[in-house]
């Protein structure tokens, strides 16, 4: 039930960007997604009981919702191409990955620490752990993001400058630089524009 909430949490980013493009013509999405759902939920159930059916939602989220939808994104609103979806993807979950696995780790070791003084098992004991275990997630994955993440520097568009002339002058490629900014292929920089470049940009 959480790693469902989760899921579901995650979809609003997608969500925002397509309905930003006008990407509304995925009709079949939401019909292939219920289809996902029921047969998952069937199949899982007849095998494994309540926790099958409940990784019905699972299965048809993480499908549609974190797989094809960002991939639809990506080609027809980006106009990027779907490996750097994955690149993004492997990448951010490796962080994730990270992040909760020291988690559970230091978890366990502050745990251990704190059992022989009894309280550890009560009711303010969980909601010790509870705290300690969020707070250790989210400082753990703020410092893998930011370990992982690409970095990069700023540039403003000058009269003449356009995306071509800039690749050359700072050695990287256009797509590098579409994707940084979420600029389409057809995409006119303007003077005054502040784009972003790769950190490894040639100054």
């Amino acid at each position: 039930v959480c790693l469902q909430f989760f899921l579901v949490v995650l979809r609003g980013t997608t969500d925002q960007f397509i309905n930003g493009y006008g990407l509304f013509y995925d009709i079949w999405a939401p019909a292939i997604e219920t289809i996902l759902f029921i047969v998952s939920a069937m199949t899982f159930g007849s095998l494994w009981g309540l926790p099958g059916v409940l990784l019905g939602p699972i299965v048809s989220t993480i499908v549609i919702i974190h797989i094809w939808k960002p991939i639809f994104l990506y080609t027809k609103g980006f106009r990027l191409g779907v490996w750097r979806y994955a690149l993004l993807f492997v990448r951010n979950l490796l962080a994730a990955a990270i992040a909760i696995a020291a988690a559970f780790a230091l978890g366990r070791l502050i745990g251990s620490a704190l059992d022989g003084y009894g309280w550890h098992h009560s009711w303010f004991g969980w909601l010790f752990d509870a705290i300690v275990f969020t707070a250790i997630v989210t400082t753990l994955s703020l410092l893998t993001f930011s370990l992982l993440a690409p970095g990069f520097t700023t540039f403003v568009v000058q009269e003449g400058d356009d995306l071509t002339s800039i690749t050359i002058r700072f050695g990287v490629s256009a797509a590098e630089i579409r994707e940084l900014n979420n600029l389409p292929a057809d995409a006119q920089l303007k003077p005054g524009q502040v784009i972003k470049l790769p950190a490894e940009a040639q100054q």
